[in-house]
C-alpha cells in the first residue's frame, strides 16, 4: 500500500463536497475521513460567508478552519469562532465598482 500523497486538502464547498441538494454524500464523507486517517489535514475553502457556511460544517462533522467569504473570513468550525473578517471601506468599494463599470458596463 502506498503512503498518502498529500499533507493538505483543500475542498469548496458548492460543486465539490456538496450536491446540488445541499447534501453531502456517503461517499464523499468516506473519501475524506479515509484522507484525515491517512494523515491528510483538510480545510473548507468557501466564497459563502461564515452565516451560510456553518450548518453545513456541522452537519459535515467538520471542526477544523474554513475560510470563507471569498477569502475575507477564516471561521473556526470546532469552536464555532470567526477569527478574522476583513472588509473593503464602502466609500473606496463604491470607486473601485464605479470604475470597473466604467470599463466594463454594469
Amino acid at each position: 500500500m502506498t503512503s498518502f500523497p498529500y499533507g493538505l486538502i483543500a475542498t469548496d464547498l458548492d460543486g465539490t463536497l456538496l450536491r446540488s441538494d445541499e447534501s453531502i454524500s456517503r461517499r464523499t464523507r468516506e473519501a475524506l475521513a479515509a484522507a484525515t486517517a491517512a494523515g491528510a489535514a483538510h480545510i473548507v475553502v468557501t466564497g459563502r460567508a461564515v452565516p451560510w457556511t456553518r450548518h453545513i460544517l456541522d452537519d459535515l462533522g467538520y471542526d477544523g478552519l474554513a475560510v470563507c467569504g471569498q477569502g475575507a473570513q477564516v471561521y473556526d468550525a470546532g469552536s464555532h469562532r470567526l477569527l478574522t473578517s476583513v472588509t473593503l471601506d464602502r466609500q473606496l468599494a463604491a470607486v473601485a465598482l464605479a470604475k470597473i463599470e466604467a470599463e466594463v458596463g454594469p
